[in-house]
């Protein structure tokens, strides 16, 4: 059994808590910036195995170096790869070595891809003591490059950011743009459901941080989609 503690908002934290309980270890749910201020045994944390954070908004680096503040030197940090490449997420970090990224798209099950990145200066030592972990939870661990949202949550955020484009343009509503592309292209979901699914802020943060490393209009958050996000609105107007 391994002691965790996640930092994570639904459908992202209690997601992956549910499945590590599953698995026999033992969990500790926070809300995903619960973290972000706070100092050294405010949080029981110095005692951890994992610290594993969904944190999707703010400055990524600033709050891993206020998490590696609270946790020991040995724990293992999980970081959710989405607003930040995972190199530019440990920029602040003491020791850097210590930090792998991965991507999750809830709802999880055993069988699952889980994909994970190094950064730069992720130890070998860190790497395989993560696959490891992912492994134990019956999920299957595929490497990918680093960069802001991976693979799946990278190209599903600019569906999202596209077809809210279309919403505030009045192509259509919100209802008719998911429809179409549901009945359209055989998805599962519309993009904007998606986008309410996992959270407007967690789509908004892996489009900036798309645009802050490539500086492509492609990347950029459409206003509405900015908006949204910081007056924290969660369903499609």
């Amino acid at each position: 059994m391994t002691s965790i503690a996640i930092f994570g908002n639904p459908p992202f934290g209690d997601a992956l808590a549910s499945l590590c309980r599953k698995a026999g270890h033992q969990v500790d749910l926070f809300e995903a910036d619960a973290f972000v201020n706070v100092l050294p045994g405010d949080l029981p944390l110095f005692d951890k195995e994992i610290v594993i954070d969904f944190y999707h908004h703010g400055d990524k680096s600033m709050a891993l170096w206020n998490l590696e503040s609270l946790i020991a030197p040995t724990t293992l940090m999980l970081t959710s790869a989405l607003p930040a490449s995972v190199t530019m997420a440990a920029y602040d970090m003491s020791d850097p070595e210590r930090l792998m990224g991965f991507s999750l798209m809830p709802p999880l099950q055993k069988g699952e891809v889980v994909e994970v990145a190094r950064g730069l200066q992720t130890s070998d030592a860190t790497f395989e003591r993560g696959l490891r972990f992912w492994q134990s939870l019956g999920l299957e661990p595929v490497e990918v490059g680093e960069g802001p949202g991976l693979v799946r949550a990278r190209v599903l955020a600019c569906l999202v950011n596209e077809a809210m484009s279309a919403l505030a343009e009045g192509v259509a509503s919100a209802r008719d743009i998911d429809t179409a592309m549901k009945l359209g292209t055989n998805y599962p979901h519309g993009p904007l459901e998606w986008g309410e699914y996992l959270g407007i802020d967690t789509i908004y943060g892996i489009m900036n941080g798309l645009y802050a490393e490539w500086h492509e209009d492609r990347y950029r958050p459409h206003p509405l989609l900015m908006r949204m996000a910081s007056a924290g609105i969660r369903t499609m107007p």
